[in-house]
């Protein structure tokens, strides 16, 4: 029965009405109860308890349950990211829009805040969000996550697999932020999420002002006593989390932001990706893990694309047909071949470069070597170098 018990929904009124379908006259539920306690005292497994250390660990999760709102005359979800610092249990909970990867980094950054320290581990479940590889003895963390740990200078320890035990805080935690915080809320109307943000801060406080059953204070006053004074301090500035958007990946892989393209491996065509706006980077993820990185000004000032995320035949293509340009546009003049080695890199899919240096070198056959030199030069000089700007420089007599 007790292996029973252990599967998802199967309670113990359930059994019992079992039992009794198979044996009418059999015991009562209430007898029933009374020989599972007593067969419990002695073959119910020992559960270790754990204790934390003040500042040692803090538990994360999101709590599951959402809070509706509505924002342009529709019904939207606030998300509730839930946290718990083992050592006085203080809970933090804030409200976001989802739960992808920058919502995820930025509830990080603002539970740090919320405790004016850094614990010196953080144990989050399995998302990947915060795994992209779960295991036992060694998962892989999310490079985002991992990029988060080492700006605070912690460590992120996630918990087993299918084993809520090791989290039991952070279980705790979202069940008090249920019954505490988003339970007295159940009849609310929300008509934006600033106002939802409010309603549970408010709750939060009083959550944590609220004072213990059995013994003196609170969950405010023992995090002040015992925890803030040795959790280690804020760096200087919160990690910069930098602009975050999504974007779907067009066939010739690439995303476009600001009018600027960048690649990422050709295997994820259509899929939708979240993309990090750094001061200097473009980071590319998926499902938490990391497609690509690109400065964010592409070199040639277009396209941004890395070789590796071309398929095999176009990277052949390329290869084969690129030094074929670049010789025949030699042969008319230094600027020519300098012109067609920018196209060729200016371009995302190799077709559209190789046709626009196509068109170039027919327009030296067209209005002569010299003219098309001159108007290449032109354009270098300019930064523009395009296959319309030298046509029409040349049409034109500029």
């Amino acid at each position: 029965m007790s292996l029973e018990l252990k599967k998802k929904h199967v309670t113990l009124l359930l059994l019992w009405e079992e039992y009794r379908r198979n044996h009418p006259d059999g015991f009562g539920y209430s007898h029933w109860c009374d020989l599972y306690a007593k067969w419990g005292k002695t073959h119910v497994e020992p559960v270790l308890r754990q204790e934390c250390r003040a500042g040692e660990a803090l538990f994360v999760d999101w709590a599951g349950s959402t809070v509706p709102y509505m924002e342009n005359g529709k019904e939207r979800e606030a998300h509730v990211f839930v946290a718990v610092i083992g050592g006085s249990d203080l809970v933090f909970a804030d409200v976001f829009t989802d739960e992808r990867l920058p919502s995820w980094i930025r509830a990080h950054v603002e539970a740090f805040t919320f405790l004016g320290g850094v614990p010196e581990t953080v144990v989050p479940d399995n998302p990947k969000t915060a795994v992209t590889a779960a295991c036992r003895y060694e998962p892989d963390l999310n490079h985002a996550y991992q990029e988060l740990a080492e700006y605070y200078g912690t460590v992120i320890l996630p918990a087993r697999v299918r084993k809520p035990r090791d989290k039991a805080r952070a279980e705790n935690g979202v069940r008090n932020v249920g019954q505490r915080i988003m339970a007295p809320l159940r009849h609310c109307q929300f008509m934006s999420l600033g106002e939802v943000r409010e309603a549970v801060l408010e709750q939060r406080r009083l959550l944590n002002e609220r004072p213990f059953q059995k013994r003196a204070g609170c969950r405010r006053s023992l995090f002040e006593q015992i925890e803030k004074p040795v959790l280690r301090p804020l760096p200087a500035y919160p990690l910069p989390v930098g602009e975050w958007r999504q974007s779907t990946v067009y066939k010739d892989y690439h995303i476009e932001m600001d009018r600027l393209y960048y690649s990422v491996p050709y295997r994820y065509i259509g899929e939708s990706v979240d993309v990090r706006l750094g001061d200097c980077t473009v980071e590319i993820f998926h499902d938490g893990l990391r497609l690509a990185v690109h400065p964010r000004q592409p070199e040639n000032g277009r396209a941004s694309t890395l070789p590796e995320h071309r398929t095999v035949a176009h990277r052949s293509y390329i290869e084969r047909d690129a030094d074929s340009f670049l010789a025949r546009a030699a042969a008319v003049g230094g600027n020519c071949a300098q012109a067609v080695k920018t196209i060729l890199q200016n371009f995302p899919h190799p077709e559209m470069a190789f046709r626009s240096c196509e068109g170039i070198l027919r327009l030296g056959r067209q209005h002569g070597a010299q003219r098309l030199e001159v108007a290449c030069l032109r354009c270098l000089e300019s930064g523009t170098v395009r296959y319309r700007h030298i046509e029409q420089m040349l049409s034109n007599r500029m």
